[in-house]
Formats: structure tokens, C-alpha cells, sequence
């Protein structure tokens, strides 16, 4: 691996041909003004986090104590938490407030989505962690313990069915729509408007709504479905 050296930082050459040859092309941000600025940051920060490093490893060594001098003995969860407030694990909760940092992507600051915290130098959870606020809601189920199950390398289908009844369920009662039901949507399309949507829907057959309305069929099932049939094979089969 090799590295070069920029406003004392030792920098991965990918990295630095990466962000030099293919970010800043595309952005209005001068290289060295970056760069300058990425190492004032760095070093900044790196003492802070090297101390809550150490803090973080003294309250689990703490917390690995607890455990060993409570082995055996009857779980008390009141008793659990004086502990952890002890060591100040958990504080008491403050009042509301907000949060005032500025220069902040739209996407960032103003969209609800979850952050993780991983660490910098292992690229896979890095991934992870940038692609966590826009991932699916189906993996988010698929992968946690929110559904029960054994969870390995390959797929099970199974799994996957759960995942989906629940997913749609969580839709439903979050986002319940006014006409329909999650669990008849196949699709979903932006039409026209930038925020209209259009679904698909599995009850193609479903007329009560329409009979809500007072719609009132002239043409029996049976013919319809024929005609529809016809149509088909003649003007989208039969002309290709």
C-alpha cells in the first residue's frame, strides 16, 4: 500500500488519486483548500476520539465485572440499571433540544434516517454504514433479529416471506393508504407530478370500490375477460 503525505496526514494513493481525479471534478472545492482543511479536522478530532476510546473501554471492562460477580444469580433489573447509572452508562435524560450545526446536506439534515457509527478503516462497514439511510426496508427486516429465524450466508426463502408479510404490515400501519392495502401492491411508479405516485394492484378484479361509487358493470366477467383476451393476442401478440 502506498502512501503519500499531504498537510501532515499519510494518505492512501487511491484515496488521494480517487478524491483528487474524480470528486472534485464534479464539485465547486479547490484541492489544497480541502485537504488543508481535512488534516485541521483530523488531527483536531483524533485526540478526543483516542479519549472516548479509552472511556468506552474502561465501562465495558466494568460492565464485564458486573456480569462475572452476578453469575448465577437472579436477574434484577431494576439493580441493573443503578449500576450502569453508577459508571454513567446511562444518564438521566435531558431536556429537549435541537440541533444547530450548519453547512448540512438537505439529505442529511433535513430526511429522518438511521446513522451509524462505524469504524474508518474497515471499508465494508463503511459502506454500510453511508448506504444504511438509504436501504431497503425489506434488508433492514431480512438482516436483524426483528424477525425470528436463523440468518446465514445463503437465502431462505422462508425468512424472506416473513420478511415481506412484516415489512408490509409495518406499511399498513405506518402508511396505510386511503383506498387499498400494502399487501396488494405489486409496484409503485412516479407519474406526472414529482410526488405522485401510481401502484399496481393485485385485486385487478376488485370492483367495490368502484360500485362505491355507484359504478354499475354492463359487460359480464365471462365477455369481458374474453374480449380482453382477444385484444391482446391480435393487437400485442399476433402484430410482433
Amino acid at each position: 500500500m502506498n502512501f503519500i503525505e499531504k498537510n501532515e496526514l499519510k494518505i492512501d494513493s487511491t484515496l488521494y488519486d480517487f478524491v483528487n481525479k474524480e470528486v472534485f471534478p464534479g464539485i465547486d472545492l479547490k484541492q489544497d483548500e480541502f485537504w488543508k482543511n481535512f488534516s485541521k479536522i483530523v488531527h483536531e478530532l483524533a485526540p478526543i476520539n483516542k479519549n472516548l476510546l479509552i472511556k468506552r473501554e474502561s465501562l465495558q471492562s466494568q460492565i464485564d465485572a458486573w456480569h462475572k460477580e452476578n453469575l448465577g444469580k437472579k436477574f434484577d433489573k431494576n439493580q441493573y440499571i443503578k449500576f450502569l447509572k453508577s459508571i454513567s452508562y446511562l444518564i438521566d435524560e435531558k431536556e429537549d433540544f435541537k440541533i444547530t450545526t450548519s453547512n448540512v446536506d438537505e439529505e442529511i439534515s433535513k430526511i429522518a434516517g438511521p446513522q451509524l457509527v462505524v469504524p474508518v478503516d474497515n471499508a465494508r462497514y463503511a459502506l454500510n454504514a453511508a448506504n444504511a439511510r438509504w436501504g431497503s426496508l425489506y434488508d433492514a427486516f431480512y438482516g436483524t433479529d426483528i424477525i425470528p429465524g436463523k440468518k446465514d450466508g445463503s437465502f431462505n426463502k422462508e425468512r424472506a416471506n416473513k420478511v415481506i408479510k412484516n415489512a408490509r404490515k409495518f406499511l399498513n400501519e405506518v402508511f396505510p393508504l386511503s383506498n387499498d392495502n400494502w399487501d396488494n401492491v405489486t409496484n409503485l411508479k412516479i407519474v406526472n407530478e414529482k410526488n405522485k405516485l401510481e401502484g399496481t394492484f393485485r385485486k385487478l378484479l376488485d370492483v367495490s370500490l368502484a360500485k362505491k361509487y355507484g359504478w354499475v358493470f354492463k359487460t359480464p366477467l365471462e365477455k369481458g375477460l374474453s374480449i380482453t383476451i382477444n385484444d391482446y393476442l391480435e393487437n400485442r401478440v399476433l402484430k410482433k
